[in-house]
């Protein structure tokens, strides 16, 4: 019962900091040279190695090792949180590797 409530917990902090992504829409990548938009392709490419670099770096222990058997502790969500940011960073990191930079959209010209 008490895996449930903390997985439940994560899901719906998921859920609210991807909603508070969704809702600034203005910030878009786009090219350095011609400011177009990246494919999908570059952007599944960066989101596939930032998950792969979070992996290596902050690895998770497996559902049914021993140490997952004891219910989940607080540092155990904290190390779910500070996963998400690390892909972040290198999602970010991947696309300006690619020659993308993040602009506020509303400056449009």
């Amino acid at each position: 019962m008490h895996r449930l409530a903390v997985r439940l917990t994560v899901a719906l902090a998921l859920l609210l900091l991807g909603t508070g992504c969704a809702a600034a829409p203005s910030s878009r990548w786009q090219s350095r040279g011609d400011g177009t938009a990246p494919t999908v392709v570059d952007s599944a490419d960066c989101r596939y190695q930032a998950r792969r670099q979070a992996e290596l770096r902050l690895p998770r222990a497996p559902p049914d090792s021993p140490s997952r058997s004891r219910a989940p502790s607080p540092s155990d969500v904290v190390a779910d949180s500070d996963r998400f940011a690390a892909e972040n960073g290198f999602y970010t990191q991947c696309m300006r590797q690619k020659g993308f930079e993040l602009v506020d959209g509303s400056l449009r010209s």
